[in-house]
């Protein structure tokens, strides 16, 4: 159960920050942020309730992590960028 939660969180965080990248606003923003912080407290949850090898389930959280701070990054320029043309 808390493997499906936790796969799915994954995947409509980065589809929903993905979607985000190409039309951002400051709201999308703050949820892809809560999706991400769901994603990654579920996993810790996870990886100390099965008692998984933390080398993989860090290896995992770091790609993860990188991927979402790269789109977030996108987020945020994209973001500034159509700020300052108002």
């Amino acid at each position: 159960m808390y493997l499906v939660v936790h796969i799915s969180s994954a995947v409509i965080s980065v589809l929903y920050a993905s979607y985000t990248a190409l039309s951002p606003s400051k709201s999308k923003l703050r949820i892809t942020y809560l999706l991400t912080l769901a994603t990654i407290l579920s996993g810790s949850v996870l990886a100390i309730i099965s008692g998984a090898s933390f080398g993989k389930a860090c290896l995992s959280g770091i790609v993860y992590i990188g991927i979402m701070i790269t789109i977030t990054t996108i987020i945020k320029k994209r973001l500034m960028a159509s700020q300052a043309r108002e």
